[in-house]
């Protein structure tokens, strides 16, 4: 069953967070500012996922505030179709008014009560049950008298129901730390006598966790090194195939080393003074070392690895939704990718995985889909904007909530920008960078393959970088907007500057570059960002944003992206939207031909 959303209540800062979409591609990060309760989230997810009467993994569940009177729940929406509805019942029976409903909507939404300690349905449907034994007037045949007894089917409990939902969702497995690190040695007996008294195949008793995940993905069967122990060819031969296992995906995901160096992980056996049979771990790239001698951004790494293969061996074939606070800490950016990287390109061919974090790297520009802001509101507590365009995060006192979206738009601009080109265009920000580079390739203009975009922060930085470009020696035009920073900026580039008016583009027909758009065409732009969204269609797109107080930059990366996968094609725009941006190219060209070379 696929995980739709999920909605806390009442949960450690948690009041209400509202209903939260789990992105469609398996991936959703949670992001926003220290102390705003995205560990709580996932601890709250990690306590919905517990048998019934289970206590919960987190003591101190209920909030500072009004704890006595707190009635924490914790909802999960899953996907639920025909065959699936009918693997969950088997032989049982639900009342035929909730199984309607059921398939009718294609979800269901379960609910656990950490102070019962229950499972339960939502209330529309919880009432579809009938409070009484129901009645049947079907009688068991055709022939049947007055006398027959009337055959009453008997439906399963709700709360029967919602915790067999749960048997056969996804597990919710949590990983809230990786600083486990492999020791340098084991003793083989320990490791045994561990595995001898297993609850199932894969649980390992007092064992360090990296040593039951090491273990576990190279497939080192206990019993038969017992049996072997005694021969030191043919145990060292076992370990060394079997630690294959491990080194071979380990190196898809870990692009940290040279291009010269092979990282491979080592398990290898030694015999001490007495006798004593120990297996010692290494990491091998020319030499061997102890793990422990690695560095610390390694160590996270192989932890990290680790503990998330060895979850989906353990899981075999039953998904899980995999809940990680803060994976990266400790490393350094391209790290980062890199475990951003094993999550896309393995995890979630599986499961699905959802993630708090602060970085800009793990929030790629072009997966902002997937990001979900957390905000901690005075009294109110913490709340979860689904959508970047939340009218919450708006205000002043959450300036800094979409601090690291923003941060990853510039990372992913400065990763695109080619800085080297005769000819140049100042714009005054990211978004009109991305809207031109959008409409050259949704086009079929080309004009771009050479020209380079500079986009300042603001229209009074364009002359900055203009004084620039002249002491170079390169060829450039400002394109700025027609409004008051726009036009102080123009003026200070013919007056102050001496530069030739040829070289000032302003917008022609508008403010700013948005105006290019057709109303019709912008309404479905911002339609297109955000469903819920009424555009006045009367009115200019730079009113339109204005009014619903839209974010340039998402608004135009969201454009850039949608070009980029296809989603917008060149038909989609009127003959407005085609006509204004040609001329527009067709001006920077041609203010950029007068120009000396």
């Amino acid at each position: 069953m696929r995980p739709l959303a999920f909605r806390i209540l009442d949960y450690k800062s948690i009041k209400e967070s509202g209903i939260c979409n789990l992105s469609e591609d398996r991936i959703t990060a949670l992001a926003g500012q220290n102390e705003a309760g995205k560990t709580s989230i996932l601890t709250a997810l990690r306590d919905f996922d517990l048998d019934d009467g289970a206590d919960t993994a987190t003591p101190d569940y209920l909030p500072d505030q009004n704890a006595e009177s707190a009635n924490p729940f914790i909802g999960v929406k899953f996907a639920v179709d025909s065959a699936e509805l009918d693997r969950i019942l088997g032989t049982q029976e639900i009342p035929p008014e909730a199984k309607a409903k059921l398939l009718k909507d294609e979800f269901v939404w379960v609910w656990r009560s950490p102070k019962a300690k229950l499972f339960t349905l939502e209330a529309p449907l919880t009432k579809l049950w009938p409070t009484a034994k129901p009645a049947n007037d079907l009688k068991t045949s055709d022939t049947a008298t007055d006398e027959t007894p009337i055959v009453e089917p008997t439906y399963i409990s709700v709360r029967k129901f919602a915790a067999l939902i749960r048997t056969y969702s996804p597990h919710f497995t949590y990983f809230d730390t990786f600083k486990d690190e492999l020791p340098r040695e084991i003793s083989i007996q320990a490791i045994v006598t561990a595995t001898s008294d297993q609850l199932r195949d894969l649980a390992f008793k007092g064992l360090p966790l990296t040593v039951r995940d090491f273990l576990t993905l190279a497939k080192i069967d206990m019993n038969h090194v017992s049996k072997i122990a005694a021969d030191d060819r043919i145990l060292g031969n076992y370990l060394k195939e079997k630690a294959a296992n491990i080194s071979g995906h380990f190196l898809d995901y870990w692009k940290q080393r040279n291009s010269e160096e092979t990282v491979t992980l080592r398990a290898q056996h030694n015999r001490k003074a007495n006798g004593e049979l120990f297996l010692s771990f290494y990491v091998h790239d020319g030499v061997d070392q102890y793990p422990d001698q690695r560095s610390r951004g390694f160590l996270w790494f192989l932890s990290f690895f680790l503990r998330l293969t060895s979850a989906e061996v353990e899981a075999r074939d039953i998904p899980s939704l995999i809940l990680i606070d803060e994976p990266g800490t400790y490393l350094h950016s391209k790290a980062q990718k890199d475990v951003l990287a094993l999550l896309e390109n393995w995890i979630v061919k599986t499961h699905w995985v959802l993630y708090s974090t602060h970085s800009p790297y793990l929030l790629p520009a072009s997966d902002l889909h997937r990001v979900k802001i957390v905000v901690k509101q005075g009294g109110k507590g913490t709340f979860i904007a689904d959508r970047l365009t939340d009218p919450r995060i708006k205000s002043s006192g959450f300036s800094d909530a979409l601090s690291p979206v923003l941060t990853s738009i510039g990372i992913d601009l400065n990763e695109s920008f080619n800085l080297i080109k005769k000819k140049n265009v100042l714009v005054e920000g990211i978004s009109d960078y991305y809207y031109l580079h959008a409409w050259d390739k949704l086009l079929g203009l080309s004009a771009l393959n050479e020209i380079s975009v500079f986009p300042g922060t603001s229209a009074s930085t364009v002359p900055t970088l203009a004084s620039l470009l002249i002491g170079w020696g390169t060829q450039f035009c400002a394109l700025l907007d027609r409004d008051g920073p726009g036009n102080n900026a123009a003026k200070k580039l013919r007056e102050d500057m001496s530069v030739n008016p040829d070289c000032i583009i302003q917008i022609t027909g508008g403010i700013a570059v948005e105006d290019l758009f057709s109303c019709e065409d912008f309404g479905k732009l911002l339609k297109n960002y955000d469903d819920t969204l009424a555009p006045d269609l009367s009115s200019t797109p730079t009113k339109m944003m204005n009014k619903l107080n839209i974010d340039k930059v998402l608004l135009a990366r969201s454009f850039s992206a949608a070009v980029n996968n296809k989603k917008l094609l060149v038909e989609q725009l009127t003959e407005e939207t085609k006509k204004k941006v040609n001329a527009l190219f067709a001006e920077i060209v041609e203010s950029l031909s007068k120009q000396p070379i």
